[in-house]
């Protein structure tokens, strides 16, 4: 089985994704990715229940901190990034490794926050392809008339939100998605506003590309 999918040519500053031999310029690896327990020190009561997966960076001089940059910022803005069908597979690989961890139609609910990136919304068509459903898929906002930014505030009002609100706090299973996690700010935000309506629901968070340590 392969280990590593994706590998950054320097000489021509380029990515390519190889899903068929290792090369030695890989920067990208899915061997045995862990379904791992969020750890927070600072409130170990909002990880209750929550866990973390996705694709990692090899440790080595390949994956440097520019090259991961350039990669999330290719991979979120760059339309001829790579092929339709090399991103779909890049998709398609890490959610069935996720679902080899965890059922994934077992999730009641699937969260994601406002992005730039169209990717989280691909990976949502993706992911409801693979499991042939019609996901309940809520979009966290912070104004939704104007200028639409961040934050989690519409399932407490207006009154029209409240029937969403019910999903989330009768779920015992959410998939809070993310396209990539740099700093982690944007899923603690996610899973904070999430906790406010549900304490014991078990939460996994998942990113393409992150760091299991997702909060430090």
């Amino acid at each position: 089985m392969k280990e590593e999918i994706n590998s950054y040519n320097d000489t021509e500053d380029i990515f390519e994704f190889d899903f068929t031999s290792n090369k030695e310029n890989n920067i990208i690896h899915f061997k045995n990715l862990p379904l791992e327990p969020v750890k927070f020190t600072s409130d170990e009561d909002l990880v209750k229940n929550t866990y973390y997966f996705g694709y990692e960076f090899l440790n080595n001089d390949k994956a440097s901190s520019k090259v991961r940059t350039k990669f999330f910022h290719e991979l979120k803005f760059n339309d001829k990034f790579t092929s339709n069908e090399n991103r779909n597979r890049f998709i398609r690989n890490v959610i069935n490794r996720l679902h080899e961890k965890i059922n994934i139609y077992h999730f009641d609910v699937v969260i994601f926050p406002t992005s730039r990136s169209p990717l989280n919304q691909h990976i949502i068509k993706v992911l409801s392809n693979i499991t042939n459903m019609e996901l309940n898929t809520y979009e966290l906002v912070e104004k939704m008339l104007s200028e639409i930014k961040f934050e989690f505030k519409p399932f407490k009002v207006p009154r029209k939100y409240s029937q969403d609100a019910k999903v989330i706090i009768n779920a015992k299973n959410i998939l809070v998605l993310d396209d990539a996690s740099t700093t982690g700010a944007t899923l603690l935000q996610c899973l904070r506003s999430i906790r406010t309506l549900n304490t014991n629901a078990n939460v996994v968070l998942f990113t393409l590309v992150g760091k299991k340590d997702i909060f430090g």
